[in-house]
């Protein structure tokens, strides 16, 4: 059975780091997929991947690795395993509503791939609405007004959830969880993944979209290192998701280019997503406005044709 918010903490809820950092979904939706081979294997399930041997196949993971993670996303609440077969008594894996409701984390991650992740020697997928038979991109929408937003037309208010959650824990074995990191990149190599699958980059740019510019701001919200601050910093920037310009002696505000402002779909369906799951019974941390209207919203995805309101089973990639 999928878990509802009120009965399930973030998982960064259950650490118990030495301090605290302000809430936000999008950062506990991270706590749960921010990893490259989650991303991998989640869509790996949406295209009908149950078994733990099919994932391996499929994917190149060792069995350790994989074990681990399916065990997170059982824990979560995003899969379910489910026995099938009889002696001996088998299980395979199966998302829960909870996990189905990823579907749009991940059509927002596509929608941004065929920008501007283009690999030639590959077919690209087109995206069908069932509802009126066009190849479409998603579109962000109001849920209020239903016109479209964007970036600049979208603010924030604290929520009714508004407060501090632990900071994200370090994690053990530095060494082997960064090789164990470049595996699962290299396995997976769009650039999407080298910040969607590491949950330090894709927290520092969920800040920059909360208007957060400097290295002290991005240490204080999140309770990074120093070092790993600079080392994420300077990786966004090689990627061309960030650029920065000094603005004293040793001292540098950090903008989004281009790039990393179409991120923006694909963080408000994290938000989206961790308010619906992991907000709990105070409610959200943050409150969404749309500049226009005025109205808070919910971020929707639209047709870009017909401008209906896309569900999961009114959309078909091939």
């Amino acid at each position: 059975m999928p878990i509802g918010p009120a009965a399930r903490r973030s998982p960064l809820a259950e650490a118990a780091p030495s301090r605290l950092t302000p809430a936000g979904s999008a950062e506990r939706t991270l706590g749960v997929i921010g990893d490259g081979w989650v991303l991998r294997i989640l869509r790996n399930a949406f295209r009908g991947t149950r078994r733990f041997s099919d994932w391996q196949a499929a994917l190149g993971i060792p069995r350790a690795v994989l074990a681990n993670r399916l065990d997170r996303l059982t824990e979560a609440g995003v899969l379910v395993r489910a026995p099938y077969g009889m002696a001996p008594v088998r299980h395979e894996y199966r998302l829960t509503e909870m996990g189905l409701d990823l579907w749009r984390v991940l059509l927002a991650i596509w929608d941004w791939e065929t920008v501007w992740n283009v690999d030639p020697t590959q077919m690209r997928l087109r995206l069908t609405h069932l509802g009126c038979g066009k190849v479409i991109r998603p579109q962000l929408g109001c849920s209020a007004c239903g016109e479209g937003l964007n970036a600049f037309t979208s603010t924030h208010l604290p929520g009714p959830g508004a407060g501090m959650d632990p900071a994200p824990p370090p994690r053990a074995h530095r060494r082997a969880t960064a090789a164990l990191r470049d595996n699962a990149l290299n396995a997976f190599p769009t650039e999407i993944a080298r910040v969607h699958g590491d949950r330090w980059m894709a927290m520092v740019i969920g800040r920059m979209f909360q208007g957060e510019r400097r290295f002290s701001q991005f240490r204080a919200a999140l309770g990074i290192s120093p070092a790993l601050l600079t080392a994420r910093l300077a990786e966004l920037a090689d990627l061309g998701f960030i650029r920065h310009r000094a603005t004293g002696p040793g001292r540098f505000e950090y903008k989004l280019t281009r790039k990393g402002i179409d991120l923006f779909p694909i963080v408000l369906q994290m938000i989206r997503w961790g308010d619906r799951w992991l907000a709990g019974p105070a409610g959200a941390p943050m409150v969404l406005v749309h500049r226009d209207c005025g109205a808070t919203f919910t971020p929707k995805l639209c047709c870009s044709h017909c401008h209906a309101v896309l569900d999961r089973r009114s959309v078909r990639l091939s």
